[in-house]
C-alpha cells in the first residue's frame, strides 16, 4: 500500500488531494494548522470512503461471474459494451442484460449492507 502524508489537507488542493489518494487506495496521513474541524472533517469522510470501497469489493465478489465481470470490464475497466461483448464471447445484448442484472444484484446486495444510496440508472 502506497502512503502518502498531505500538509494543508484541511481545504484547498490539499484537501483535494488527500481525498483522491485515499479514493485511489493510498494510506493518506493529514496535516492542518489551524481547521482541525474540517481536519477531522475529512478524515470521517475518508474513513467512511475506505469503509464503502471494502463493501463495494465483497459484494461484487458475491455476483455471479459473468455480472462480475461485465461489470467490471464495464464500470471499471471503461470497455465499451461492444468491447465487453468481444472480451467475453457474448453478444452485445447479451452483455446489456448482463450489466443490467449484475447492477441490480449488486445494488440489493449493497442495500443489505447498509448502503441506501447507492446509483439507481
Amino acid at each position: 500500500m502506497k502512503t502518502a502524508l498531505i500538509t494543508g489537507a484541511s481545504r484547498g488542493i490539499g484537501r483535494a488531494v488527500a481525498r483522491e489518494l485515499a479514493h485511489q487506495g493510498w494510506a493518506v496521513g493529514i496535516n492542518y494548522l489551524n481547521r482541525a474541524d474540517k481536519a477531522r472533517e475529512l478524515v470521517e469522510e475518508t474513513v467512511q470512503s475506505a469503509e464503502r470501497a471494502r463493501l463495494l469489493r465483497t459484494c461484487m465478489a458475491e455476483l455471479h461471474e459473468d455480472y462480475r465481470e461485465a461489470l467490471f470490464l464495464v464500470y471499471f475497466e471503461g470497455l465499451s459494451h461492444a468491447e465487453t461483448a468481444a472480451v467475453m464471447g457474448k453478444r452485445e445484448k447479451q452483455v446489456a442484460d448482463l450489466i443490467y442484472r449484475g447492477k441490480n444484484a449488486l445494488r440489493k446486495r449493497l442495500e443489505q449492507e447498509g448502503i441506501t444510496d447507492a446509483y439507481n440508472g
